[in-house]
Parts: structure tokens; sequence; C-alpha cells
């Protein structure tokens, strides 16, 4: 494994996570669409609007997914680099 290689299973769980969240914003995006209640936040839309589907499509969505991808990476990347001590 090279120096600014990680290892497959950081880049599967951090892509796991990204494409979750990614889901999510997409369910939280038809819901912009036809109204309802937004899955585990509770927001109440009463109408669907146009306006709010196509911001929530291409600008809510994908940030929801960066965001989560980047935390991820926050939280899994000291894990991995951490140097593993040597019992003595």
């Amino acid at each position: 494994m090279s120096r600014k290689e990680l290892p497959a299973w950081v880049q599967v769980l951090t892509i796991a996570l990204g494409a979750t969240a990614g889901i999510w914003g997409l369910w939280c995006t038809v819901i912009e669409l036809i109204g309802g209640t937004m899955p585990l936040i509770g927001i109440h839309v009463h109408n669907g609007s146009v306006i709010d589907f196509l911001l929530m499509l291409f600008i809510g969505a994908p940030l929801l997914t960066t965001i989560a991808y980047r935390v991820s990476m926050l939280i899994l990347l000291p894990i991995v680099v951490t140097p593993k001590r040597s019992a003595r």
C-alpha cells in the first residue's frame, strides 16, 4: 500500500455513507415535489413546489452527499493513520 492510498474498507465505507446520504437526499427531494413529511428530520411540506424541488435536486442533495462523504472521511482517517502500538 502506497503512502497516499487508503485501505479498501475505508473507501468502501465512505462511499456507502455518501450513497446513503444521496438516497436520503433524493427521498427528501421527492417529498419537496409532492408534499409530506421529510424522513428523519420531520420537516413537513404542505404543498409541493417545483422551485423547491429544483433547488433541493441541484443544490441540497449533492451538498448532503458531499458533507456525508467528507464527515465520514474525517472520522475514519485518524483511525487509519494512527500507528498501531506494539505490545511490550
